[in-house]
């Protein structure tokens, strides 16, 4: 159940967690839409 020193299970279920946390993100931002980058201007 270890493989290089770390324990596959916690490697897995920090996987899966990484990509809930991607899909999230994915949804916040198409709700909110993005932001444009625009050189030299402050908010």
């Amino acid at each position: 159940m270890y493989h290089g020193g770390m324990n596959m299970l916690a490697a897995n279920y920090l996987n899966r967690l990484s990509d809930l946390l991607f899909i999230l993100s994915r949804v916040a931002n198409k709700e909110i839409g993005d932001v444009l980058w625009q050189p030299g201007n402050t908010r």
